[in-house]
């Protein structure tokens, strides 16, 4: 085995909680290593991948922060955790795939009822537009925040103290990689 296939294995079972349940002894054999040296490559890179999964866990969480405060709160682990553990991270925008990835996740297997909570509704488009605009080449969108979203959302890191809590709509405008506008069209 060359030197790019033990790497291409190597970064399959670091990333994909599936090829580590799977993986065996036999496939170690083909490493020239004794099963006391098998289990303990396995053992390691089941820690090593813990770590990375707590690394995107960590950026993911700084990257939506609104949805994970209002919306998941002590369930965002648990839920992060189900989401990476077959799913892969990779490329120049990793963490922003990751995060807009979880959020399609949320969406389609937990099929949150936002009709019934419309501050988290607003919460997580605002969130998904946001992710959507800078990983997208081109896209458009509006969406309006309410006054008691807004007061959740904005006054907590508010850039301006005059502009928190007020309603708001939000409006992204990406025409090509140089010409992106956001703007936020704000209510007295």
């Amino acid at each position: 085995m060359d030197l790019e296939e033990q790497q291409n294995i190597l970064a399959s079972l670091y990333v994909c909680e599936k090829y580590r349940t799977n993986y065996n002894y036999k496939e170690c054999n083909s490493l020239n290593l004794t099963e006391k040296q098998c289990e303990k490559l396995i053992n390691e890179i089941n820690e090593f991948a813990k770590s990375l999964i707590n690394k995107r866990r960590n950026m993911v969480k700084k990257i939506i922060p609104y949805t994970v405060k209002y919306i998941l709160g002590t369930k965002f682990n648990p839920l992060f955790f189900s989401y990476a553990k077959n799913s892969q991270s990779n490329g120049n925008q990793r963490y922003l795939l990751d995060s807009l990835g979880f959020l399609k996740h949320l969406k389609k297997a937990f099929n949150f009822k936002f009709e019934e909570m419309s501050n988290f509704k607003q919460i997580y488009e605002y969130e998904y537009s946001k992710l959507s605009f800078m990983t997208k080449n081109r896209y458009i969108n509006i969406i309006y925040i309410s006054k008691n979203c807004a007061q959740l959302m904005f006054d907590e890191f508010s850039y301006e103290d005059r502009f928190a809590g007020k309603s708001r709509f939000c409006v992204w405008v990406k025409i090509d990689d140089n010409i992106k506008i956001y703007r936020e069209i704000i209510f007295k």
